[in-house]
């Protein structure tokens, strides 16, 4: 499971449509992404501003290595067993990436298009698939038991 090239290139230049939004964007994320499931509200801190930034470091990862993603599988994996620790569901990612894609597109300039909204959509699952995956090995663990 790899972002194709093609699509990886329009990512990283969507992404740069960005630049210098990151606080609008990762604002107006969790405003939608609590008005669209208000019941992953308390999973987070009552002091989102440490979340924010968490959340635009990995865009920014996920970006720096959108032609090679397999060199960030790992860490999206971990990130998937610490995001079921917290409660996440998998049932949660689809309403994560609809509001991501959704403040993207309204932080954005005028140059992002319908375009940009469905290749973030489709790079966006394939980060979710992959962090599934590492929800699902910790959902095997705590089966297992010690």
């Amino acid at each position: 499971m790899s972002i194709p090239r093609e699509l990886a290139e329009r990512l990283v230049a969507s992404y740069a449509l960005l630049e210098g939004r990151h606080q609008q964007l990762s604002s107006l994320f969790y405003k939608q992404l609590f008005a669209a499931a208000p019941q992953v509200r308390e999973l987070f801190a009552a002091d989102m501003e440490t979340q924010k930034k968490m959340l635009v470091t990995m865009l920014e990862l996920v970006v720096k290595h959108a032609r090679d993603i397999e060199l960030i599988r790992p860490k999206l994996m971990e990130l998937g067993e610490r995001h079921h620790a917290y409660g996440v569901s998998n049932e949660h990612y689809p309403i994560v990436i609809a509001s991501l894609t959704s403040a993207m597109r309204t932080v954005s300039s005028d140059k992002w298009t319908e375009r940009d909204t469905e290749d973030w959509v489709y790079g966006l699952t394939i980060i979710a698939e992959i962090m599934l995956m590492g929800s699902e090995n910790a959902k095997c663990e705590s089966q297992d038991g010690p």
